[in-house]
């Protein structure tokens, strides 16, 4: 159920978790114009994020109950553009829901945000998050 004003833990999987994400320019710049496309068009704020090779993390709120046109106008748009980039042919998302999780305190909130930004750190891919090549 998607609530206005509530703020969510999204995540989400490419499709046999291959590494459609992996760093570099053309992938961080497509996913940075995805997310603020769509969040500016259905009104979304983005608190943080992070994409990782295999798989993205949001946190954001939704003032207007409008997560699911987000969503869907987002990873279409992202689908697109990595399927070009990376001359993919298959799909480039698991066929698994995306994540959506209700955050309902401001505790969960942070804890959320702080784990969104580890997650580098935490796969031992870095040793500081801002070293993250990636978005």
């Amino acid at each position: 159920m998607i609530h206005p004003g509530a703020t969510y833990l999204i995540t989400r999987r490419t499709n046999r978790r291959h590494h459609l994400f992996r760093p570099d320019e053309d992938i961080t710049q497509l996913f940075h114009y995805c997310l603020a496309e769509a969040a500016a068009k259905y009104g979304i704020l983005v608190h943080t994020f992070c994409l990782m090779s295999t798989h993205e993390h949001l946190v954001l709120t939704d003032p207007e109950g409008r997560l699911s046109d987000f969503l869907e106008r987002m990873h279409r748009h992202m689908s697109l553009g990595t399927k070009v980039l990376r001359r993919w042919e298959g799909s480039v998302w698991d066929t698994q829901a995306t994540s959506v999780v209700h955050l309902l305190s401001p505790q969960a909130i942070v804890e959320k945000m702080a784990y969104v930004q580890v997650n580098p750190v935490a796969a031992g891919l870095v040793r500081r998050s801002h070293k993250w090549p990636g978005a």
